[in-house]
């Protein structure tokens, strides 16, 4: 094999890298915001007032939009009534078209629309996780978990990553990114920012994948943004696209849901008798577990007082 050949090999191998690079890091995940704060913004002086009005404009896909709205009204007491006419009322969220995603974290003061920008890539397609192959590339196609990100901002939540006691959990390598992008991992310290106790959520919706942001270089020679500070497993919890998690439900319920008598980690505001159930249990008060499927085998459980740790690691 001569040196052309070596030099072809090596440019189609560079390019191919370079594409990888671009879907995972700016067509996948990449949105960016106005206002970076932690955890969720309660503001009694001025919150959002139910239900919140919303249209949308085209060409933005209106039924992407409802199904990540369905998906909050299934587990908070939030509730939303569709509009046919985009008018500048209060509280009204606008989604609309632009070659970003972005949008104010909380409501607006004031009687004014809040518009929602999403990009193509943040609207168009639905399928978790679809993907198609183009070249010996694989790309994987936006799920509606870019919605559910932009109108969790609008409902307060902000980037879990940026908790005032987020070092306790991962460590941000400045060295990744460029200055332009210091203001995405800035820890944001402010007494109207509430987390009502809830633990650091390495899944969370709203916390960046360890190579978001980062630098070509950084991600080609494996130097993540973001690195868990207690196992590096919890890495691939970063990259969970596929839903708001309970712990980001609580806090939406916590800070807008007063209806029910009875409150605890688990009340389902759109069901005050039962409970709404982290992932694992069911049950009107998430009493029982979920069982295995078949693929598992014969199953048997076991429980003692000894705390244990189990990793599963799963490759291929």
């Amino acid at each position: 094999m001569n040196s052309t050949t070596y030099i072809s090999i090596s440019v189609i191998i560079l390019f191919v890298l370079i594409i990888c690079f671009l879907v995972n890091n700016d067509v996948i995940f990449r949105d960016e915001h106005i206002d970076f704060k932690r955890d969720i913004l309660k503001d009694k002086f001025d919150s959002w007032k139910f239900p919140i009005e919303y249209c949308i404009e085209s060409p933005v896909n209106e039924a992407n939009v409802m199904k990540a709205i369905k998906e909050i009204e299934k587990n908070t007491c939030v509730e939303f009534k569709k509009e046919d006419n985009c008018d500048n009322k209060t509280q009204e969220l606008i989604f609309q078209k632009s070659d970003i995603c972005a949008l104010h974290v909380g409501h607006i003061s004031g009687n004014h629309s809040q518009i929602v920008l999403l990009s193509p890539e943040c609207y168009e397609n639905t399928g978790c996780i679809k993907k198609f192959k183009k070249w010996v590339v694989t790309f994987y196609t936006p799920c509606i978990y870019l919605i559910l990100h932009e109108i969790g901002h609008a409902l307060g939540l902000v980037h879990e990553h940026a908790r005032k006691d987020r070092d306790e959990y991962v460590t941000i390598d400045h060295s990744s990114f460029t200055k332009n992008e210091e203001v995405n991992f800035k820890i944001r310290n402010y007494n109207h920012y509430l987390n009502y106790s809830t633990t650091y959520d390495y899944s969370a919706l709203m916390h960046y994948a360890p190579y978001d942001f980062s630098t070509f270089w950084s991600w080609l020679f494996g130097y993540p943004v973001i690195r868990p500070n207690f196992n590096w497993q919890y890495s691939r919890m970063m990259e969970q696209r596929k839903k708001i998690t309970f712990n980001e439900y609580k806090r939406i319920n916590l800070c807008y849901c007063s209806k029910c008598k009875w409150v605890n980690d688990e009340t389902d505001y759109t069901n005050c008798s039962k409970c709404i159930c982290p992932t694992g249990y069911r049950g009107d008060y998430c009493q029982k577990i979920i069982e295995s499927n078949d693929d598992c085998g014969n199953i048997s459980y076991s429980v003692n007082n000894t705390e244990t740790s189990i990793i599963l690691d799963k490759r291929g």
